[in-house]
């Protein structure tokens, strides 16, 4: 069962993973934006959308996400660095990498 759903996040979009309390989520988005979770804590993978990532009026197409050690979720669309708010969704772009 693990198998299947992990396989389709890997096809799907880029994930990132993260244990709050008991719950064990995988976080991953698709390419217009989508921010979902996976609980695979509980052996039920159920899946949860969060909601999309917008950067201003327009969605954020993540290249890949990830987060970092003092919980904030980061995103890059492959030119530029954002900080995602968990709560809205909101991106803020923090800069290039070049």
């Amino acid at each position: 069962m693990y198998k299947q759903y992990l396989t389709a996040l890997f096809i799907f979009g880029f994930c990132t993973f993260v244990q709050k309390g008991a719950a064990q989520l995988i976080y991953f988005s698709d390419a217009v934006g989508n921010l979902y979770t996976v609980d695979v804590g509980g052996g039920s993978c159920d899946v949860g959308l969060v909601g999309q990532m917008m950067v201003g009026g327009d969605f954020l197409s993540a290249t890949d996400i990830a987060f970092h050690p003092n919980g904030k979720l980061y995103a890059t669309n492959g030119v530029g660095l954002y900080e995602v708010n968990l709560t809205t969704q909101q991106a803020t772009y923090i800069g290039n990498h070049n």
